[in-house]
């Protein structure tokens, strides 16, 4: 509980919210100090572990991305030097938070080591063979589904239904 008060003391940008997260860090600080110190050191180790992750992805993103030059360079491909304008996935100040199916370290040093087999079976790939898909469908081509067909004829539109009953009452 203390991690996410402590951080919205700091950055909550409602008043009151922020106030009411000042107090109950007060609060907390004022029945164990002892306890409030440990919290805090706790929170400080913890962000200087997400820190030097930060740094450690970023040096394998920079890895990867000079890999890629390099092959780009050897291969008879011609590319554009998009490579400044690419959005580097790591590079922003905020840690992305980690989950179970979150990929790990291992799983990029793996990564790493399938490369080669990718860019082989990339090669092998004819340009001719792939078949540009286009951004839009239409709407014939959408597949029918016959239960909403029968439900879209029996629909009877309330204006319809109104209508008739305006008509009946002027009638009478």
């Amino acid at each position: 509980m203390f991690t996410p008060l402590y951080k919205n003391s700091k950055t909550h940008w409602n008043p009151s919210i922020h106030g009411l997260v000042y107090n109950a860090l007060k609060l907390i600080m004022e029945i164990s100090p002892k306890l409030f110190d440990e919290y805090t050191n706790q929170y400080k180790e913890n962000r200087q572990i997400k820190k030097q992750m930060q740094q450690e992805r970023e040096e394998k993103w920079k890895i990867i991305e000079q890999l890629a030059k390099n092959r780009a360079e050897n291969s008879n491909i011609q590319t554009a030097n998009d490579c400044e304008t690419i959005e580097k996935p790591y590079t922003s100040n905020k840690v992305a938070p980690i989950s179970p199916t979150s990929p790990t370290m291992d799983d990029v040093d793996g990564n790493l080591e399938n490369l080669d087999k990718l860019t082989k079976e990339l090669e092998k790939v004819n340009p001719a063979e792939i078949v540009e898909v286009p951004r839009f469908r239409r709407k014939s081509i959408l597949p029918v589904n016959e239960q909403v067909l029968n439900e879209l004829t029996k629909h009877k539109s309330l204006d319809n239904i109104v209508n008739s009953k305006d008509k009946n009452n002027d009638k009478e």
